[in-house]
């Protein structure tokens, strides 16, 4: 008897330490919230949010009780709806909740009373925490923290703040925060931008931009409504590229000089993490279904790989040459790479042997596409769009090229660490997750993954088609069946028939300086075109292949993300 206690209490503890260090929030807790708050988000380092920004840390319990339905067992303020959103909840699992508070001097807490539950005195607060800025915990909470570093106090000098939740933080006051205290912090009254005297078409509403330019280091966040920023925020230096995640929650940025990737959690709208590569990061690119985002450096000859669940690098892909553009197939399975050097454009297959294949050359191309078994390739020097069928080989690893490159490989092998058991990215299963380390590690010398550079060129080039467009072109995007290419040179817009691969006609836009980026509203047939020098931007119908307003803002667009306003 004694012994089944014992190995019930070690199964327990051996649960309660693999759930904290995994961030998972159970599935019946998030479904007992979100039924009273819908749209709560469950961050992937265990942080809760509800709607209008209240946060909750979890406390993973010591024991976990198994019950029929998931229901409140004991609450501070005591209550039963949780839709009163109480400072302490423990479930009748023992899974615990505790509401952060301000506290005095700015600084953020969870309410202080005499005496807490056993269950959360004895439970652990998730292992990937990122601990929010500012927090400090009462010394009788010391036994949750396990790992974490967070300031404790007495209980007595933890004193509820007098004013509500965040401050604004106005654009000049921005420009001279210090680098390593750059957050924003929103709050219901924060003074609105200067509305614009137009109007705006009905999908861009609800939305704003987030603006970065070629020469400061500040993201500037402009409602759709207005022609200035509403704030402003400042990073470490100049911003290279920045992607947002499928679901907006979260913004990925590289900048000049770092070799770090910043991330921008939306509804805090504060920096809350720094993905260190060690080497510099020049492009993100984000899968659709958010699971994976790619990272080139064209110093490391390499492209990394993230895993948007966890935040972490899981592995590094040592390719050809120095990676840029990439473009993903549809199936999510395939990734393009254009060598800067070269000016050779490859394919790896992400699963198996990483099989990377030459698709063909194209000198100082702007950026290509990979639809269907289609590549579109923007050529800004000879001002063309070449259209090219590629059909990927599948390889069945007995051919001479695969052996040969099995070889050369090897060779690799013989001097570096082996490459891993390889991870295919199409797989929706989700894998398990590891205590982590201390410091987030770029990788390990066993998650670098060397592809089989196979010696065939897979394009086929006397099928593939050129279509003169306006000079200068740098950018493309899809729209049903056309491709809509962007000309800087004259400011145009150059309409490409994709069914039977001709021009119907260009667009002259109102436009003067530099036009840079086209890039579509999520779900919709409106379009943002943005220029580099003129301080307006376009509002472009793709369905009706028209300019519908020109708008002006007092910041040049070199990068632009386009997002629901909160």
């Amino acid at each position: 008897m004694k012994l089944t206690r014992l190995l019930t209490l070690l199964t327990a503890m051996f649960v309660l330490v693999t759930s904290a260090y995994s961030a998972t929030i159970p599935q019946n807790v998030q479904q007992f919230i979100a039924a009273k708050f819908p749209k709560s988000t469950f961050r992937f380092d265990g942080l809760i949010i509800l709607p209008d920004g209240t946060k909750y840390l979890p406390v993973f319990p010591a024991i976990s009780m198994v019950n029929a339905s998931l229901g409140i067992k004991t609450s501070m303020p005591a209550t039963q709806d949780f839709g009163t959103k109480p400072n302490v909840v423990v479930f009748n699992n023992n899974f615990v909740l505790l509401k952060l508070v301000p506290a005095a001097g700015g600084k953020l807490s969870v309410a202080a009373y005499q005496s807490y539950p056993i269950e959360v005195k004895t439970g652990l607060l998730p292992q990937d925490l990122i601990v929010p800025h500012g927090l400090i915990l009462p010394e009788e909470l010391s036994g949750i923290l396990g790992d974490l570093e967070i300031p404790l106090y007495p209980i007595a000098t933890i004193v509820p703040a007098s004013v509500e939740t965040g401050t604004i933080v106005e654009t000049k006051t921005v420009m001279s925060t210090k680098t390593q205290d750059s957050r924003i912090t929103a709050t219901a009254n924060r003074p609105k931008a200067k509305v614009l005297d137009r109007d705006i078409p009905a999908v861009l509403k609800n939305k704003k931009y987030l603006v970065t330019n070629l020469d400061t280091e500040y993201i500037n966040v402009i409602p759709s409504y207005a022609g200035e920023p509403e704030f402003t925020l400042k990073l470490d230096s100049i911003a290279r590229d920045m992607k947002a995640t499928s679901d907006e929650a979260y913004v990925m940025i590289a900048k000049t000089n770092n070799t770090s990737i910043d991330l921008v959690d939306m509804k805090a709208e504060e920096i809350i993490k720094q993905i260190d590569l060690e080497v510099q990061p020049n492009e993100i690119l984000i899968t659709p279904d958010n699971r994976i985002a790619f990272v080139t450096s064209l110093d490391d000859h390499s492209i990394f790989v993230i895993d948007i669940s966890t935040m972490k690098i899981v592995q590094k892909i040592q390719v050809q040459g120095m990676p840029e553009k990439l473009a993903l197939s549809d199936d999510f399975k395939r990734l393009l790479y254009y060598d800067k050097l070269s000016s050779k454009l490859y394919c790896i297959e992400l699963k198996d042997k990483y099989i990377s294949t030459l698709i063909g050359e194209f000198p100082n191309a702007s950026k290509f596409l990979f639809v269907g078994n289609t590549v579109y390739a923007l050529l800004r020097t000879a001002n063309k769009l070449q259209v090219m069928p590629y059909n990927p080989k599948e390889f069945s690893g007995e051919e001479k090229s695969v052996k040969s490159a099995e070889l050369k490989r090897e060779k690799v092998r013989l001097t570096e660490a082996d490459a891993p058991a390889s991870l295919d990215y199409s797989s929706k299963e989700d894998g398990a997750l590891n205590r982590p380390a201390k410091k987030d590690l770029p990788y390990r010398d066993n998650n670098t993954i060397l592809p089989l550079m196979v010696d065939e060129e897979i394009g086929a080039k006397d099928s593939s088609v050129k279509i003169q467009v306006s000079d200068k072109p740098v950018d493309m995007i899809r729209y049903g069946n056309r491709l809509f290419v962007l000309g800087a040179k004259n400011n145009e817009v150059d309409v490409i028939n994709l069914d039977r691969n001709e021009r119907e006609g260009t667009v002259k836009l109102p436009l003067k300086g530099f036009s840079k980026r086209i890039t579509q509203v999520s779900n919709s047939n409106i379009a943002l075109i943005t220029n580099v020098t003129d301080n307006r931007y376009v509002i472009f119908d793709l369905s009706q292949v028209r300019p519908v307003e020109v708008v002006p803002v007092n910041v040049p667009i070199n990068n632009i993300i386009i997002l629901k306003d909160r």
